[in-house]
């Protein structure tokens, strides 16, 4: 989301933030009605722009991405690192992931939590 922000600050259409962000179509409609709803983003002539409480979001996101340093950002290798490491931690010690399941619905859990 603090993505898409920065990309509006000086006003975009919503077919470029959707490419430039490297979002799905319904990811995209879901970030950026969200962030409307929450007033970090206007929408005006069919342009989309960061609003000074957006602006504010995306400062304090800096922020906090500075204080973390590079811990904060994990590879999609170490996502899915982790997953393995808490099915075994699950299973005593076997791990329940065949070579071939796709675990991004559980990355995507491994990181939320």
């Amino acid at each position: 989301m603090a993505d898409i922000l920065q990309r509006a600050v000086t006003g975009a259409k919503k077919t470029w933030l959707l490419y430039s962000a490297n979002l799905s179509y319904s990811q995209h409609q879901k970030y950026l009605s969200t962030l409307v709803d929450l007033g970090l983003l206007s929408k005006k002539n069919g342009l989309y722009s960061t609003t000074q409480k957006g602006m504010d979001f995306i400062s304090s996101y800096q922020t906090l991405t500075g204080l973390l340093g590079e811990n904060f950002s994990m590879t999609a290798e170490a996502k899915r690192e982790l997953v393995k490491t808490k099915q075994r931690r699950n299973t005593g010690g076997r791990l329940s992931l065949s070579e071939n399941d796709d675990v991004e619905t559980e990355i995507l859990d491994a990181s939320d939590g």
